[in-house]
């Protein structure tokens, strides 16, 4: 059960015995490696680091002061894994600024040559703090205190500098970009304004909400008017076909009628035959029948009654009028005739304003079906004047404010600690050179001890080898 156990010790025995038999030459190793191991770490020259501290704004002065090109100004990474910082701290280390660095600060290696951009990256490290944040730790090492802070500091003013000059750039193309927009902006705000007053000149459009409400309101009233003399052509058609019914004659007889009694030349005969029957009938009153006086009245009615006829006949051929038989124009004739005159003279004068009221209103009617496209036309070029002049006043608010922002010199980042001369230089190595020159010289020790053991077996081996020769021979 305890054989590993038991080989194990066996083994670490025999590494005594082995070194116990030889050592003076393994402390003589041992010493040798200890002893230079911690002349090298006395020998090592000190090293200074001086460090600063800068803090990161997600939005530059001039973006949080207009609003404009946040969305580049803000510290966020095109590569979701990557941390904006990742990106500063890649600009910060880049090659124009190192080099700028070390032109400034001339810089020199230690042959006396002016430090190379692969030498200072070994010397520099910029890196987010444990505690995280938007803040990066600027370190820079140097034998020399005073070159370790100078340069921690250099590195984080050119930074600034460059960040700055970078922030103005960008401003300085908005500025443009803006002073080349207005200028389209301001005739786009004409241009819509044009089009809503000839939209409102030919459609002839003041107030269409108010215009709707008052055309069906109109629409309406007309209705009523209308529905008044229609209902009074009504009436008139009933007394027009009572009136025809009394004469005993249709209605083509009667307009025929009523047009001949409006004709002068027959108006003139049929004054002159009623005046005559009147006398006549007055005569009768007190004279016989073969009164010479009654006689000839009688002739003379009887020779207008022709006279009428021949007129009657004679406008009747010129006005194209069908006459079926004699038209009888006595005083009840006259007077129904009369009546139909005047019927067909109001119900004319009704249907004309019927007419009138109907076109009025089929005018508001024809108005009131377009006024909801109108409405939309109107809506659309309002919506678009109120785009092109809230674009207009935005652009010329961003550009006052872009002009005030343009004079500041501001960036995105800065110093919250700079770098102070280090009093102190890095933790020392000694105690690091003096470790690893103790387990090198175990270890070379103990290798030293086994070879020396397996060369005295091996001269042991030989030599009775030798001896048993010598015996047998």
């Amino acid at each position: 059960m305890n054989t590993k156990s038991d080989l194990g010790l066996d083994q670490y025995l025999k590494y005594l015995l082995i070194l116990k038999r030889h050592w003076k030459a393994s402390s003589t190793v041992f010493g040798l490696v200890v002893l230079t191991f911690t002349l090298a770490g006395f020998l090592q020259k000190r090293i200074y680091v001086a460090e600063g501290t800068m803090l990161f704004k997600k939005v530059s002065l001039t973006t949080s002061i207009t609003g404009l090109g946040k969305e580049s100004s803000d510290l966020e990474p095109l590569v979701q894994q990557e941390s904006p910082l990742d990106t500063e701290r890649e600009v910060m280390l880049s090659s124009p600024i190192l080099q700028k660095i070390i032109t400034k600060l001339n810089l020199k290696d230690e042959q006396g040559n002016p430090l190379n951009i692969e030498k200072f990256l070994k010397m520099v490290e910029v890196a987010k703090p444990k505690g995280g944040g938007d803040v990066l730790k600027v370190s820079f090492k140097s034998r020399d205190p005073k070159t370790a802070a100078a340069v921690a500091n250099m590195l984080m003013n050119v930074y600034l500098e460059n960040n700055i000059n970078f922030n103005q750039a960008e401003t300085l193309a908005v500025r443009k970009f803006i002073e080349q927009e207005l200028p389209k902006a301001e005739v786009e705000v004409t241009r819509s304004t044009q089009m809503l007053r000839k939209f409102k000149e030919k459609y002839e459009v003041v107030a269409l909400d108010e215009e709707a409400r008052s055309a069906v309101g109109m629409i309406s009233d007309l209705q009523k008017q209308i529905d008044t003399p229609q209902a009074e052509i009504a009436d008139i058609n009933a007394q027009y076909d009572r009136i025809l019914q009394k004469l005993h004659m249709n209605s083509q007889d009667a307009i025929n009628i009523t047009t001949l009694s409006q004709s002068p030349s027959v108006q003139e005969v049929l004054t002159k035959l009623q005046q005559s029957e009147t006398q006549l009938a007055i005569e009768k009153t007190h004279l016989a029948e073969q009164h010479p006086t009654i006689i000839n009245l009688k002739k003379e009615v009887e020779a207008l009654k022709n006279k009428l006829q021949e007129r009657i006949t004679k406008v009747s051929r010129e006005r194209h009028l069908t006459i079926q038989g004699n038209l009888q124009f006595g005083q009840l004739q006259q007077d129904l005739t009369k009546q139909l005159v005047q019927l067909d003279i109001t119900r004319q004068g009704l249907t004309n304003k019927i007419a009138t009221l109907s076109k009025i209103q089929n005018s508001y009617k024809q108005r009131l079906r377009i006024v909801p496209r109108l409405e939309q036309e109107q809506h659309k070029l309002n919506n678009k004047i109120e785009v092109a002049q809230n674009t207009y006043l935005q652009l010329l608010k961003k550009l006052q404010e872009i002009r005030i922002a343009e004079n500041q010199r501001v960036g995105n980042a800065r110093i919250i600690s700079p770098a102070m001369i280090p009093e102190k230089p890095m933790s020392s190595r000694k105690v690091l050179f003096i470790v690893a020159g103790v387990i090198l010289g175990s270890l070379l020790s103990l290798l030293t001890a086994q070879i020396l053991e397996a060369k005295k077996n091996s001269v042991e081996i030989e030599e009775s080898n030798r001896a048993n020769t010598s015996k047998f021979c």
